[in-house]
């Protein structure tokens, strides 16, 4: 995910919204309320049931958001 969000940024995008591929039911008005909302915010979150996410946006590389992360487990979030 962290090399997904650089190589966006690098090629000159402004936000990057990025999304699990286990999440069906996500539909594209939920996707386009993301871009909206990091209008007012640097990082969103949309949090799933089970402690991780299903969508993270940015509007710059985060690295730390990445890193030292116990993934697959109920800590990700």
């Amino acid at each position: 995910m962290k090399n997904a969000f650089r190589t966006v940024f690098e090629n000159g995008y402004k936000s990057v919204v990025i999304i699990g591929t286990d999440c069906p039911g996500l539909d594209g008005d939920r996707i386009m309320d993301a871009f909206t909302e990091l209008d007012l915010y640097d990082v969103i979150i949309g949090p799933s049931e089970d402690g991780g996410y299903y969508l993270l946006g940015s509007k710059c590389l985060h690295s730390m958001l990445f890193e030292k992360i116990n993934w697959s487990t109920c800590t990700v979030l």
